[in-house]
C-alpha cells in the first residue's frame, strides 16, 4: 500500500515537473537562438601545445597542459572509426543529434536520483554529437539543465556540419586518460605509435577511453580494460567489420606484448613531451613572460616559437660539458676524501687537546665566531673550523661542533660542481647555446647562464684595456713594471695588489702582460686610464649598469658580479669590431596559423638601424683588434690557454682564461668572428675548486672540444677578424717598445692604431712607458717599508716628457745597470717565457 502512495506522488510530481520542464526548455531554447553555432566553432580554440624550434626548424621543445596534435580524418585509419561508431554510437551517420530513447531513459533516470535518491548514478546516454557538444560549450556539472543545453547544442552541430566534420572534432578533442587529448596524441602514449599505423587491438582499446579514461586504461587496469576490449570486438563483429578470428588473434598478440611493457608511477602524456634543450627553453619561457605573455598563452595556445638556439651545437657542448663536470666531481670527492674522513672522526680529539693545551673557555666561539666558522666551513678551512669550535664531546659547543660536522656531511652530498656554457654569434647576436648547469631536473632548476653572478676574474682585462687603447693611455708596446706594489688611498685604506703566481716579471709589455694575463700590469693601465672610464667600457662591454662596477682599482682583478650570458655578449662584442650585440634568444612567434605574433629579429634590426652608429659603438674597431691580435695568444706557449695549440685550429680565433681568488671560478672566453663562447665552472656556494683548477686548465679543455666539433662535424665556415683601417704595423724593439734601431736586440712586428706607434727609434735605455694622469694615486714598494729589504729596482727612476704623450713617463736607466738583452737580432711576435697569469 505504501508502494502504490509512493508511486503515486511521484507520477504527480512527473507530471509537474514535464509542465515546468517545457516551459524552461522554451524559455532555454529561446535563449539559444541568437547563438551563432558556425561562429563559435570558428572562434573556438582547440589547446594546443607551443611548439619551439631551433633556427634551423627543428623542435626542441613543447610547452603544454593538454597533450593534443591535431590529425584530419582522413588520416584515421578506417577501423578506428569503425571501432569508435560501434561501442560509443551504432547510430552515428542515422541519428540528428541525439537519440530520443536513450535521452529520455537518461533522463527519467537521473530525475528518479534526483528526487528520490534511487536509481544508481546518474544516467549517460550520450550520442558522439552529445559528448562533442559537452566537451565543447558545456562544463562537467551533472544536472537536468546541463544535459538540455547539450542536446540544444548536438542538434545544432548536426544542422551546420557533416558527420565526418563532427567526428573529425570529436576525435581531435575528447580526453584519453593519463592527460592525453586527441586520438593522436592518445596513440603516441599508449602504443607509441603513429594514427597510421594502429590496429585492431589498439583501436579497441581507444574507442574504450573516453567513457572512462581512468578506469579503462591498459595502463593502470589491463583486466578492466581486457573485457571492455573484448566488448567492442563483439560490436564490431556484430557489425560486420571484423571476423571472430581476425579478433582473437588480434587480441593475444596485442596483449602478449603489451603486458611485457612497463610504465613509469607517473605516466602520463607529458611524457611525450619534448625537451631537447631544457635550459635554453628555460631562457625562452622567462624572456616571453617577461614580455607579457601569459601560461594560458604559452601551454595553450599552440604558439610556434622560433629561435636563435642551434640544437646540435647545444647538444655537443652540453656534452662536453657534463663530461668534464662529471670527471671533475668525482676528481673533487677524491680530492676531498680524507678532509671528510678528519673532519668526521678525529675533529673532536684535536679539539680536545687544543682546549687542554689553551685552557680555552667551552662557550668562546659559540655566539660571536659562530657565522665566520660557518661560513668557513664552506670556504674549505675545515680543520681550523674544527679546531676553533669542537671544545669537547662532553661540552654544549662540542655538540654543536657535531651539528656542523653533520651540516657538512650533508654539503658534500649536495654540493656538486656546476657550469654554464653560452655561445652568441657576434654578427647576428643570435644567442646559439645556453647552459645554465649539469642537467635541468627538479632539483636543479637554476638556470646559471642568466640566473647565476659570478666574479669573472681576469676575463674582465680585455675590456680595459680595450678602453686604455681607445684613451690612447697605452699601445700594445708599451712597456710596464710588473713588481710589488702597495697603493695607499688614506690612512686606512692600503692594498697590495697580487700576480696569481706570486712572480713578477719586472718590464713587460702590455702584449704581454694581457696575453699572460698578469695583474700588476692591468691595476696599472687601468689606474692609468682612470676609474671613472673604466668603469664606463666595463658597463658598456657588459650591458650592466656603472652603479654595479665598483669604483675601486681591485675591480681591474675582476671583482664585479656578471651572468656567463653577459660575458658572452661582452666577448661578442669584441668579435664584431667594437660594436654593440644585442643577443637575440627568441627571433619570431606565430598563432598557430601561422600569423606572426611577433617578430624579435625585426625588432633587433630596426634598433641597429634607428641607433646611430656613436651610440652602438663601445670601443672603436682598432681597439678591438689591438685586443683581438694579442689575446690570440693565449694559446701559444707561455699563453694561459696553452692546451689549445694542440688542435691546430686552421682559423683565427682569440681567448682569455679567467680565475678567481682562492680557485672559486673557473672560466674560459674563446672567440672568433662569428661565436663567442663563455664557460664557467664553480659551485653555487662558492666554495674552491682547489689549487691548480684554473680555467686555462679545465675550461679551456671545453671550448677546444666544441671548436673542433663545429669544424670538423657542422662545417661551420669561421672567417679571419676583419682588420678595420687607421692601424700601422711596425718594427719595434722587444725590451724597450720604441721603433727598432741599431741597437735592438730582439725585434718584433707590431700593431698600432695610426698616431700612437713610438716615435722614437729605442736607444736601449729609455722605454715605451704608460700614459700615467696627472694625479695619480699615492703608492709604495713592499721595500719600503721593510728594513734590511733589497728593491731590485731602487735604480729606476722616471722623467717626464710632456710634449710626447706616449713618451711620458719615459724610465732612464742609470750607468751601472745591466740592461743586457736576449742575443741576436731575430724577429718574433710573441714572448714565450712562463706565464704570470691565470
Amino acid at each position: 500500500m505504501q508502494i502504490k502512495k509512493s508511486n503515486r506522488i511521484l507520477i504527480i510530481i512527473i507530471i509537474a515537473i514535464v509542465i515546468l520542464f517545457g516551459i524552461a526548455l522554451g524559455s532555454l531554447f529561446a535563449s539559444f537562438r541568437n547563438t551563432d553555432i558556425k561562429q563559435a566553432i570558428n572562434d573556438l580554440e582547440f589547446a594546443l601545445p607551443t611548439n619551439i624550434y631551433d633556427r634551423n626548424g627543428e623542435l626542441i621543445a613543447q610547452l603544454s597542459i593538454e597533450q593534443r596534435e591535431i590529425i584530419p580524418l582522413k588520416d584515421i585509419p578506417e577501423i578506428v572509426i569503425q571501432a569508435f561508431i560501434s561501442y560509443e554510437d551504432a547510430k552515428f551517420f542515422k541519428h540528428h543529434g541525439f537519440s530520443f530513447k536513450r535521452t529520455i531513459g537518461a533522463l527519467f533516470g537521473d530525475l528518479k536520483r534526483s528526487i528520490l535518491h534511487r536509481g544508481g548514478a546518474l544516467q549517460g546516454g550520450s550520442t558522439i554529437t552529445q559528448q562533442l557538444a559537452k566537451r565543447l560549450f558545456t562544463t562537467q556539472e551533472r544536472s537536468v539543465f546541463r544535459k538540455l543545453k547539450e542536446l540544444w547544442y548536438a542538434v545544432q552541430l548536426e544542422k551546420h556540419y557533416s558527420k565526418q566534420e563532427i567526428l573529425e572534432l570529436y576525435l581531435n578533442e575528447i580526453y584519453f586518460g593519463h592527460g592525453a587529448y586527441g586520438i593522436k596524441a592518445a596513440s603516441k602514449l599508449y602504443f607509441n605509435k603513429e594514427v597510421k599505423d594502429i590496429g585492431l587491438a589498439e583501436a579497441a582499446i581507444l574507442a574504450t577511453l573516453p567513457q572512462a579514461p581512468k578506469y579503462n586504461s591498459p595502463v593502470l587496469y589491463p583486466e578492466n580494460s581486457k573485457r571492455r576490449q573484448k566488448m567492442v570486438f563483439d560490436r564490431l563483429i556484430e557489425n560486420g567489420y571484423v571476423t571472430k578470428e581476425e579478433a582473437e588473434k588480434s587480441f593475444n598478440q596485442f596483449w602478449e606484448s603489451y603486458s611485457q611493457r612497463t610504465f613509469p608511477t607517473d605516466f602520463t602524456a607529458q611524457s611525450l613531451v619534448v625537451n631537447k634543450a631544457p635550459y635554453y627553453v628555460d631562457a625562452v619561457i622567462k624572456k616571453l613572460k617577461g614580455d607579457g605573455f601569459t601560461d594560458e598563452q604559452l601551454y595553450k595556445k599552440g604558439y610556434n616559437v622560433y629561435t636563435a638556439c642551434d640544437l646540435k651545437m647545444y647538444q655537443a657542448a652540453d656534452k662536453y660539458l657534463k663530461e668534464t663536470l662529471s670527471g671533475l666531481n668525482s676528481s673533487f670527492k677524491a680530492q676531498n676524501k680524507p678532509l671528510q674522513n678528519y673532519i668526521i672522526k678525529d675533529a673532536y680529539d684535536i679539539a680536545d687537546l687544543f682546549v687542554h693545551m689553551t685552557n680555552a673557555s667551552p662557550s668562546f666561539s659559540l655566539n660571536k665566531n659562530t657565522t665566520k666558522f660557518k661560513r668557513i666551513i664552506f670556504e674549505d678551512s675545515l680543520p681550523i673550523l674544527s679546531l676553533l669550535s669542537a671544545t669537547g664531546k662532553d661540552s654544549f659547543i662540542g655538540y654543536q661542533s657535531e651539528e656542523w660536522v653533520n651540516a657538512y656531511k650533508v654539503y658534500l652530498e649536495r654540493n656538486v660542481l656546476q657550469g654554464s656554457f653560452v655561445t652568441i654569434d657576434p654578427q647576428t647576436g643570435y644567442v646559439l647555446v645556453m647552459i645554465g648547469g649539469t642537467g635541468f631536473t627538479r632539483q636543479n632548476q637554476l638556470n646559471r647562464a642568466i640566473q647565476g653572478r659570478f666574479q669573472p676574474g681576469s676575463g674582465i682585462k680585455p675590456f680595459i684595456y680595450a678602453g686604455a687603447f681607445e684613451e690612447r693611455v697605452c699601445t700594445p708596446a708599451t712597456v710596464i713594471l710588473d713588481a710589488p706594489i702597495i697603493y695607499k688611498f688614506s690612512e686606512d685604506d692600503i692594498w697590495e695588489p697580487k700576480n696569481y703566481s706570486g712572480e713578477y716579471s719586472g718590464y713587460v709589455r702590455v702584449r704581454e702582460a694581457l696575453r699572460k694575463s698578469i695583474n700588476i700590469p692591468m691595476v696599472k693601465v687601468m689606474e692609468a686610464l682612470t676609474i671613472p672610464k673604466a668603469r664606463k667600457y666595463i658597463s658598456k662591454f657588459y650591458s650592466i649598469n656603472e652603479s654595479a662596477v665598483p669604483p675601486y682599482l681591485s675591480t681591474a682583478l675582476g671583482t664585479i658580479s656578471v651572468t656567463p650570458l653577459q660575458a658572452a655578449k661582452a666577448y661578442a662584442v669584441l668579435g664584431h669590431g667594437g660594436v654593440d650585440v644585442f643577443p637575440l634568444v627568441v627571433t619570431k612567434i606565430e598563432d598557430r596559423d601561422g600569423k606572426v605574433v611577433r617578430n624579435y629579429e625585426k625588432e633587433a634590426y630596426d634598433k641597429y638601424k634607428n641607433t646611430s652608429p656613436d651610440a652602438l659603438k663601445v670601443v672603436s674597431p682598432q681597439a678591438a683588434y689591438l685586443v683581438n691580435s694579442i689575446l690570440q695568444g693565449v694559446a701559444k706557449p707561455g699563453g694561459t690557454a696553452v692546451s689549445l695549440a694542440s688542435y691546430n685550429f686552421p682559423f683565427e680565433f682569440a681567448g682569455k682564461t679567467g680565475t678567481t681568488s682562492n680557485w672559486k671560478d673557473a672560466w674560459f672566453n674563446g672567440y672568433t668572428s662569428n661565436m663567442a663562447t663563455v664557460i664557467w665552472i664553480g659551485f653555487d656556494r662558492t666554495s674552491s675548486l682547489g689549487r691548480g683548477f684554473t680555467g686555462g686548465v679545465i675550461a679551456a679543455p671545453i671550448w677546444g672540444k666544441f671548436m673542433n666539433f663545429v669544424h670538423k662535424v657542422l662545417k661551420v665556415v669561421i672567417p679571419p677578424f676583419p682588420k678595420p683601417g687607421n692601424l700601422v704595423w711596425a718594427n719595434i724593439d722587444a725590451f724597450t717598445g720604441y721603433l727598432a734601431g741599431p741597437n735592438t736586440q730582439r725585434t718584433l712586428m707590431e700593431v698600432f692604431i695610426a698616431g700612437t706607434q713610438p716615435k722614437m727609434v729605442s736607444d736601449g735605455k729609455h722605454i715605451f712607458s704608460l700614459v700615467m694622469p696627472e694625479n695619480p694615486i699615492a703608492t709604495f714598494t713592499p721595500a719600503e717599508t721593510e728594513e734590511n729589504t733589497i728593491n731590485p729596482f731602487s735604480n729606476v727612476q722616471q722623467t717626464t716628457n710632456p710634449d710626447d704623450p706616449f713618451s711620458i713617463f719615459d724610465t732612464i736607466f742609470q750607468e751601472g745597470t745591466d740592461d743586457s738583452g736576449e742575443t741576436g737580432g731575430s724577429t718574433d711576435s710573441t714572448d714565450n717565457s712562463n706565464s704570470n697569469g691565470d
